[in-house]
């Protein structure tokens, strides 16, 4: 049974993410989102982890790009 992830948790996972995304920590930003699903993301509201989904996808997208050697 999936455990609720309460609205400071959520925020501080989301922050976390975005300073990762931000400061092109791409790699790193998939690895703890990849963390985040396998252990309780279905405890987070629906637009919370719709967003997660978002930056992983930007995420994985940006790692291949720089594992090509394209320019970011």
């Amino acid at each position: 049974m999936p455990r609720d992830v309460g609205k400071l948790e959520a925020r501080e996972i989301l922050y976390a993410v975005e300073e990762l995304y931000f400061f092109g920590r791409f790699a790193e930003a998939v690895t703890f989102l990849e963390g985040v699903f396998r252990d309780g993301a279905e405890g987070l509201d629906y637009e919370v982890r719709g967003t997660l989904e978002y930056y992983r996808k930007k995420c994985e997208e940006k790692t291949i790009k720089c594992t090509d050697g394209a320019e970011m």
